[in-house]
């Protein structure tokens, strides 16, 4: 009876830590077609992630700009599926529509190219093209 209780609570335990794991909810409430209907937004959160202009960085772009290093070197991992569809939404339009600003993204966040190798099948089915 005790290695069940003890089972459970580890259980429970790496449940909390995994919950844990997740990124803030800051991107969930974004009306991603909104943020992507206005160029000047768009343009906006871009060089906020470039750090060619903090006074361009809106709360959402200041949160991703703290969190993109990790998210390009894990592949998403701590993001909720929300997230997942939000950011990669996003940097699936500004790859389509900007490809210049997201080889800069890219060549800032993944100098190396490692990670656009490692995840380009992931990255591309969220239509981030490389």
């Amino acid at each position: 009876m005790k290695c069940h209780v003890a089972l459970l609570l580890c259980a429970s335990l790496a449940f909390v830590a995994a919950t844990e794991e997740k990124y803030a909810a800051t991107f969930d409430s974004l009306d991603l077609k909104e943020v992507l209907s206005d160029e000047t937004r768009v343009q906006d959160a871009m060089r906020c992630l470039l750090e060619e202009g903090d006074a361009a960085c809106r709360p959402a772009a200041k949160a991703l700009k703290k969190v993109l290093p990790e998210i390009v070197r894990t592949d998403c991992a701590k993001c909720t599926e929300t997230q997942l569809k939000k950011i990669g939404g996003f940097f699936g339009e500004v790859s389509r529509r900007h490809p210049d600003l997201m080889k800069k993204l890219l060549d800032k966040y993944d100098p190396s190219g490692e990670y656009r190798k490692k995840y380009a099948k992931s990255w591309a089915e969220h239509g981030i093209h490389l």
